[in-house]
């Protein structure tokens, strides 16, 4: 493998390699492609031997690296950040794919009269005056509108809310010149959904070396408040007379604190599944309650505020698995999104499931992959956990003498 380094105008001012005997070497490489976040992020180690101020100017933030990859794949990274290590005469490179030149890119929010459009127009209104185009378009012929409100955000941050909203997926991808050292084209591909069915199976032992399960409950939830933007009379729109119900999930009036100190519980509309209630709801009084989020969609249309918060707590009303496997056999090839099977007989696992999530690495050529139906981000303590632990502790300051801000108490739980 080969990396080219470049300048903020796309000029080559040097490479690396895996292999080459002359010129800077590159270690414990590795990409990692996430189907959720839509992210694709490559870093790596380079010694710098005796010329470490020469490797330090290839390897400045906001510089590019080109390579193509062992599928023959053109890809462009900007560095993000770097780190210089004198003890082990290394620079530590971390790049995001070019789809992340969009995060400089404001998209403003959207008019008082909310546009309707379908996925093509939403993208292309997104991306004008980008440089980028839509390349491949699986939705290209596709009429569905949705009302698309947006506030101000990113670009980038404006194609994943697109994704979600019209629930397809996206990617990004680069053409280069003949001689290899020029960017032609920037597209964005829509896609319906990412990867195939690939008929790959991966046999624990013969395939890959080992198999690691986790399991893990900490954002489960069995019904969702949700709440949008506020309406032209200044409150945020609910789900009050929105009407569902498919024999799971269903729309009711549930339930809450005394908020206005009348003493009497107010109500509120919530999104609940009655199979995740039976499983996992909490014993009060003999009776089983809801496990109940708030959930923001950023919308002022009420069918949009349901599609959105129904499709999210259908991704946390049960037991999160993934199941991280290293490929060893590499002639067995996996795309991010491919739907694969893996077999571990002893341990009686027969898992067809989709690849959510990719790790490769040229260098050790190793690959590894995340399966599951929802990808489980992992981020230490739960976020409820974080949340009563603040209220509890704000609670006890404010009454006592404060000594610490609710912040303060924030940075702890961090």
């Amino acid at each position: 493998m080969i990396l080219y380094f470049a300048d903020k105008n796309l000029t080559i001012i040097g490479k690396a390699s895996t292999d080459l005997p002359k010129g800077y070497e590159v270690k414990n490489d590795k990409k990692t492609e996430d189907i959720e976040t839509q992210a694709v992020s490559f870093e790596c180690e380079i010694p710098y031997g005796d010329t470490p101020v020469k490797c330090d100017n290839l390897t400045t933030p906001g510089n590019y690296i080109l390579r193509q990859n062992s599928d023959d794949i053109n890809e462009l990274y900007q560095i993000i950040e770097s780190e210089k290590d004198t003890d082990a005469g290394i620079i530590r490179i971390y790049g995001e794919d070019v789809g992340m030149e969009l995060l400089d890119e404001v998209a403003l929010s959207s008019p008082n009269d909310t546009p309707i459009w379908t996925v093509t127009e939403a993208v292309q209104n997104t991306i004008v005056d980008t440089g980028f185009v839509i390349g491949i378009n699986q939705l290209a012929e596709s009429t569905t509108t949705m009302a698309c409100s947006f506030s101000e955000q990113t670009r980038s941050e404006r194609i994943k809310e697109i994704a979600e909203l019209f629930e397809c997926e996206t990617d990004y991808r680069i053409t280069l010149s003949a001689d290899g050292h020029t960017v032609e084209h920037k597209y964005i591909d829509i896609y319906t959904k990412r990867g195939t069915d690939s008929g790959v199976t991966l046999r624990l032992g013969t395939d890959i070396d080992s198999i690691t399960v986790t399991k893990t409950i900490e954002n489960l939830a069995t019904s969702i408040y949700a709440y949008g933007a506020d309406d032209a009379g200044g409150n945020p729109i609910t789900l009050a007379g929105y009407s569902y119900d498919d024999g799971d999930f269903v729309v009711a009036a549930q339930t809450f604190d005394d908020r206005d100190g009348n003493g009497t519980p107010d109500t509120g509309y919530c999104i609940q599944s009655r199979n995740a209630l039976e499983k996992w709801g909490r014993m009060v009084d003999g009776q089983k309650r809801h496990i109940t989020k708030p959930y923001n969609v950023d919308t002022v249309d009420q069918a949009t505020l349901f599609n959105e918060s129904l499709k999210y707590l259908k991704s946390i009303c049960d037991i999160a698995v993934n199941y991280e496997c290293s490929i060893t056999n590499l002639q067995k090839k996996v795309s991010l999104g491919d739907t694969v099977t893996v077999i571990d007989e002893e341990g009686q696992l027969f898992l067809t499931s989709r690849v959510l999530k990719l790790e490769t690495s040229e260098a050790d050529k190793t690959v590894t992959v995340t399966l599951g139906e929802y990808l489980i981000q992992s981020g230490g303590i739960a976020q409820s956990v974080r949340d009563s632990v603040v209220q509890m502790i704000s609670s006890i300051t404010s009454a006592q003498m404060t000594e610490m801000t609710a912040d303060q108490v924030r940075e702890i739980c961090t």
